[in-house]
């Protein structure tokens, strides 16, 4: 299993010929203060081979530096079934992603696991936006 595409962005959909559409993608975001409450989307988009196919559990976590859950865990099972004549398939997953608190500026972690092993992580930072000063 490959994951070739894990964001984040302002909106995204899937269409009738199954094209992934993603709007505003980031890995950053600024603000003048925090706690903050924020709220976006989770793409990600995965190619499976054929070693690959049958019932998969995937588990998606919120998490800030300290190791705090920020929602709660995403888990949810599947089945990867590759197409006849191909030795692969490709998968997408959109998820609306609401109200996640942000209370800290710094990093936080978007874990993505497989069958209990962790695949990726993405990086999101909070960053202070610099006031202008006149």
């Amino acid at each position: 299993m490959k994951v070739l595409l894990f964001t984040l962005c302002q909106a995204a959909n899937i269409d009738i010929k199954n094209n992934l559409n993603i709007l505003g993608a980031f890995d950053m975001i600024t603000t003048t203060r925090v706690p903050i409450v924020y709220s976006s989307t989770l793409v990600l988009k995965l190619r499976f081979d054929k070693r690959d196919a049958g019932k998969k559990t995937f588990r998606i976590s919120f998490i800030d530096a300290d190791g705090k859950k920020l929602l709660p865990t995403l888990e949810n099972a599947f089945f990867v079934t590759i197409p006849d004549g191909s030795s692969f398939c490709f998968m997408n997953f959109i998820h609306p992603i609401h109200k996640l608190p942000l209370n800290h500026f710094g990093n936080y972690s978007i874990d993505f696991s497989i069958d209990g092993a962790l695949v990726w992580s993405f990086e999101l930072i909070v960053a202070e936006a610099r006031k202008n000063v006149t």
